[in-house]
């Protein structure tokens, strides 16, 4: 019997081709993370699907991104990120 590969999605994929993160970065993914899995209407943890769709969750991501943007040890094109709110 043939065991099936495991499937990652497409954004794990993507994250393969680039550069690692800045820890600066991480921490801003990790905090929205954390504070919206325990907002009401949140996504959990670790619903990239789920986060990727919701500027409830982006927008103080990338406000965090931004504030951190001159600090970081990694330039990043803060102004490339775009949101929207996708309705289901």
């Amino acid at each position: 019997m043939e065991i099936p590969q495991l499937r990652r999605n497409r954004i794990y994929r993507r994250q393969t081709t680039l550069p690692p993160l800045p820890d600066c970065v991480n921490t801003c993914i990790t905090h929205q993370s954390t504070v919206d899995s325990q907002r009401e209407g949140g996504c959990a943890f670790t619903d990239t699907r789920c986060q990727c769709g919701s500027a409830a969750y982006a927008q103080p991501l990338y406000d965090c991104m931004a504030a951190v943007s001159d600090s970081c040890s990694h330039h990043f094109a803060i102004d490339d990120i775009h949101l929207k709110d996708v309705q289901s």
